[in-house]
């Protein structure tokens, strides 16, 4: 009686005739060379409808020991789908890191310039008023505050408190920062030398090399308010008999 048998192999079912069974046979499928009649044999079905018994595969226990084909991952195929997948959120760290602040800033620069710039002048001009360093009757020589410079770190994630800044007043060099979120500012500003007219210093008054001035303040639309070493920033006008 034909017998049905499978490869060990790739499980294939193979009929295998009597004169066949215990037997080498090679599978047509893979080529792989196993003994008919032993382990994976089973009776071949019956025809239907003449009282046999039909094979059922799926009953057919593997031999054992014998395990299934292995899976092999590539790392290298890990590692590209990991770098594909990486591109995308790369790209929406930037948009909504450094490229928001950028926009951010780009928003706020104008305003932040003229706070600095209109703070600062006025600080410095009610400083040297106070000291007698500067007449506020007598123009054509006002204190003033040169082009600011912000270091805006454009690699952060996020719109950072406060924004470093620095530049050049009439007096010395400045350097202080700025808050972007209330608008204060606070600076240092040195006194080394006041400028009346470009290019022209006028003596120090015997002022030390590395005086400087601690200012606050704030610009708010056209009001602008400022304190020098804590104390509330005015400018002296002197009386006229002062003058000479």
């Amino acid at each position: 009686m034909p017998i049905t048998a499978t490869c060990p192999n790739c499980k294939k079912m193979l009929k295998v005739r009597d004169e066949l069974v215990g037997k080498k046979l090679k599978c047509p499928g893979c080529g792989n060379t196993f003994t008919a009649g032993g382990a994976g044999a089973a009776p071949a079905a019956a025809p239907a409808g003449k009282g046999g018994t039909r094979f059922d595969p799926t009953k057919v226990k593997k031999p054992a020991g014998e395990k299934g084909p292995k899976v092999s991952i590539s790392w290298g195929f890990i590692m590209m789908i990991a770098g594909i997948l990486a591109v995308p959120a790369v790209v929406l760290a930037i948009v909504f890191g450094p490229v928001r602040v950028k926009h951010q800033w780009d928003d706020m620069d104008g305003k932040a310039r003229d706070s600095v710039t209109d703070v600062l002048s006025f600080a410095l001009k009610a400083h040297l008023s106070t000291t007698g360093d500067w007449n506020p009757n007598k123009p054509g020589h006002d204190p003033r505050v040169d082009e600011v410079t912000f270091v805006v770190p454009f690699m952060s994630m996020s719109m950072p408190e406060w924004i470093q800044f620095f530049g050049q007043s009439s007096s010395g060099e400045y350097k202080g920062r700025y808050n972007t979120k209330s608008g204060e500012l606070e600076a240092d500003m040195d006194l080394g030398a006041v400028v009346v007219l470009p290019g022209v210093p006028i003596p120090k008054n015997k002022r030390a090399d590395n005086e400087k001035i601690h200012v606050t303040g704030r610009g708010q639309g056209n009001t602008t308010s400022a304190e020098v070493d804590g104390k509330k920033a005015s400018i002296y006008y002197p009386p006229k008999r002062d003058e000479d």
